[in-house]
């Protein structure tokens, strides 16, 4: 097979053979056929899920979500192909999810914010659980030095509370 595909490519396989190979449905570029097998099956995961972003292990198509990973990395990398960085964009692949996820949270911090005054989200919050979580995870972050500094400046500017034990200890303190 290697060797026929080897052959066409050097223009020394004959016309007859081609003809014959194509007649049987002979995949003459199987790489390139197995991107678009997975493009076509995440265009079906969005139509069903509404985004791109499969996760890895999938049950449906456990193969699809490393199938994801590896084109953000091929494209980091410079090694995806601008027709194939435009089509995935083209269906709403998002390229950094980690990024998108930061700004949701940020987006539904400020909502807490309007409406409670601050950005002590407690643990397990029930309108969003997973809000007080990505707080914690923010000042363990800055704390690592794991955020990027417009992230800590936007946190800053916004009244971020990055000490809220020792912020209680100060107001209790005042009061006393």
């Amino acid at each position: 097979i290697a060797t026929q595909r080897n052959l066409k490519i050097k223009g020394q396989l004959s016309q007859v053979r081609v003809i014959r190979l194509n007649g049987i449905g002979f995949d003459w570029n199987p790489l390139e056929s197995a991107w678009e097998e997975k493009f076509h099956a995440l265009e079906q995961y969005k139509a069903k899920h509404g985004d791109c972003n499969v996760p890895q292990g999938r049950s449906e198509n456990p193969r699809l979500g490393s199938w994801v990973v590896m084109q953000r990395s091929l494209r980091i990398k410079g090694q995806l192909s601008k027709e194939r960085t435009s089509r995935l964009t083209g269906i709403g692949f998002n390229w950094n999810p980690l990024e998108s996820a930061w700004e949701e949270n940020f987006h539904a911090l400020k909502q807490y914010k309007a409406k409670y005054g601050d950005c002590n989200v407690p643990q397990g919050w029930f309108e969003n659980p997973g809000l007080g979580q990505w707080v914690g995870v923010q000042r363990k972050r800055k704390i690592k030095g794991h955020m990027s500094k417009e992230q800590v400046n936007r946190l800053i500017a916004f009244g971020f509370n990055w000490a809220p034990k020792s912020s209680v200890w100060e107001e209790n303190f005042r009061i006393l």
